[in-house]
């Protein structure tokens, strides 16, 4: 009976081991996919900005991008062998219990069979009940026979599970080794390809090294013109400030010089809707839909060393998004189109204001909308544009909380 308990304890184990690797799997597996979705992409930009002399930088981000995501692909498939071996570990000493048990019942089954010849009960029952001395003795025995009938069904009932469960685990067994050499083979492929990939990048370093002249004139042409874009945007979110504040201010004076009840102007109510607009935005942080179909992050937000100049510092108010030719560009939640703007090297900027958040689309091609429109979440603003040194399409978007500046990554879904 103990054995039979102890046989019981290691095949539940065994069913718990197996539902957490499963959940484990399960995790992975989704990682997996996601990771495999942005090298797609990447590769995507990848072979669009390889015959273009002028995308060398764009082609070095996304290289950059592409070794980064290669690398947790690996990461990933360590982990993943890494809980093959230990399930493997695990489920090795299960078989082999279980084997062991299994003898051990076989064994004992056969003694029970020898037994029941010795008594010869198999031969007849009968004359063994007759042959008692009493009624008691015969009743006796006739229990004996029921429990010893009993029991052999057990027996055999038993070992039929343990052998069938045996079968069972040694070819989930099986299966977990070939998957496990699956995973080694795809962890040998990435390698190479990572290994592919951190050679076209030294390549592509020492290739823009001998244009260092040509490239430091363009870093410095583009932070003027982030400049200009940034001030922009800081000007016309004062400007919606200063309207409010004016608002409030003419309002408070009326109020307080009138005897009567002073009804709100327009301006003020806008001012209580904004209110409820802004937490309403920012109640969507991490949910926001991407303001392009498909596009792939290839400058994040904030200061960085340039990939090539080691004394370079490059400072990013939003992030850069590379997308598909004629791409839509998309307002990520509803508002109201509060400034439409063309800059030197961004083309068109739309800003969308919502509540006391501003969102802003630069480098739009064709502009759809106009200065006062209201926009649902997912109304068409325009076109992306082509980036201004050749490589790709590219859309610059920031998310601002009046004066301050976000991070647009944190804010859209994942």
């Amino acid at each position: 009976m103990k054995r039979f308990s102890y046989i019981l304890f290691v095949l539940l184990l065994l069913l718990g081991i197996n539902s957490l690797y499963g959940q484990s799997r399960t995790d992975l597996e989704k990682k997996r996919q996601s990771v495999n979705q942005q090298i797609n992409k990447t590769n995507q930009l990848l072979h669009k900005t390889a015959s273009n002399k002028k995308a060398t930088f764009k082609r070095l981000n996304a290289l950059e991008s592409q070794i980064g995501t290669s690398a947790i692909v690996i990461q990933d498939a360590a982990q993943r062998v890494a809980i093959l071996d230990t399930m493997i570990d695990r489920k090795m000493t299960v078989v082999e219990e279980l084997e062991d048990d299994l003898a051990v019942l076989k064994e004992n089954y056969k003694k029970l069979i020898r037994q029941l010849y010795r008594y010869k009960i198999t031969k007849s029952v009968l004359a063994f009940f007759w042959s008692a001395n009493s009624f008691n003795h015969t009743y006796q025995r006739w229990v004996y026979v029921q429990h010893l009938e009993k029991y052999r069904s057990v027996q055999a009932t038993f070992i039929r599970k343990v052998q069938t469960d045996l079968g069972r685990r040694i070819n989930e067994l099986e299966a977990q080794k070939t998957e496990k050499d699956q995973l080694l083979q795809q962890e040998l492929v990435e390698k190479q390809v990572l290994d592919k990939e951190k050679a076209n990048k030294a390549y592509l370093i020492s290739k823009l090294k001998k244009q260092e002249g040509t490239l430091r004139a363009d870093l410095k042409r583009k932070k003027r013109y982030k400049t200009q874009l940034s001030k922009k945007i800081e000007k016309a979110i004062l400007q919606q400030i200063a309207v409010a504040k004016e608002a409030a201010r003419k309002y408070q004076q009326k109020k307080a010089t009138s005897k009567t009840s002073t009804p709100k102007s327009p301006v003020l109510e806008s001012i209580d809707y904004e209110t409820v607009a802004s937490k309403q935005f920012a109640q969507q942080k991490g949910k926001l839909m991407w303001p392009i179909y498909q596009g792939k992050i290839i400058g994040s937000y904030g200061r960085h060393q340039h990939p090539l100049f080691k004394d370079v510092q490059v400072n990013n108010n939003g992030i850069d998004i590379q997308g598909q030719y004629n791409s839509v560009v998309r307002n990520i939640y509803q508002g109201q189109v509060v400034s439409v703007f063309t800059i030197p090297g961004y083309q068109n900027a739309v800003m969308v204001k919502h509540g006391a958040y501003y969102t802003t689309y630069s480098n739009v091609a064709k502009v759809y909308v106009k200065q006062g429109q209201k926009l649902k979440q997912g109304g068409q603003i325009g076109t992306i544009g082509r980036d201004s040194n050749g490589g790709g399409h590219l859309l610059h978007f920031e998310i601002w909380h009046n004066k301050y500046k976000e991070n647009p990554a944190l804010w859209l879904k994942p």
